[in-house]
């Protein structure tokens, strides 16, 4: 699966060592790919902002607008898209609350720590893409994510759902 992924950072440093995480993360899992876009402050990414990455990585403390007031403002067009800050600053982290941020990562980030968090967003974002039917059982009803059924058969007036599991 291929995930569009914004960093919006002002250290150059810090921009080229999250690009390098991601060329790692892709190289040790080929079923999951990136297309990265860069930003160096907030006031970039929300100039024409388009509502099609999965995930943004932000720093907070930035020249022109700061991470947290342009994660205020994308959240007016886009409600689904992940937004991770990744900052030296303690002290704002109450804020992503307010903007629903995924998470709160201090820098320097490790790559065990970036490795985990690719893991744990690519697996959030593939389940809320992921389709589903609801099938209605007597007087319950089970949601069934499409790629789980193997095939469905009829067989006297019921329906059986073979799934992978």
């Amino acid at each position: 699966m291929i995930f569009n992924v914004a960093i919006v950072e002002d250290s150059p440093e810090e921009m080229q060592r999250l690009a390098a995480y991601f060329k790692r993360y892709e190289s040790e899992n080929p079923d999951v790919g990136f297309k990265i876009s860069k930003f160096t402050d907030g006031d970039e990414i929300c100039e024409n902002y388009q509502c099609s990455y999965d995930v943004i990585l932000m720093d907070i403390q930035m020249k022109r607008l700061d991470g947290m007031k342009a994660a205020e403002y994308l959240r007016n067009f886009d409600d689904r898209v992940e937004i991770i800050f990744v900052t030296n600053c303690t002290q704002y982290a109450i804020g992503g609350y307010k903007v629903h941020a995924f998470n709160y990562i201090l820098k320097p980030m490790t790559y065990a720590v970036f490795s985990a968090e690719v893991k744990r967003f690519t697996a959030s974002i593939a389940k809320k893409k992921e389709e589903y039917i609801l099938i209605s059982m007597r007087n319950n009803s089970v949601r069934l994510a499409l790629s789980e059924i193997i095939y469905v058969e009829s067989v006297k007036h019921k329906i059986i759902f073979h799934t992978k599991d």
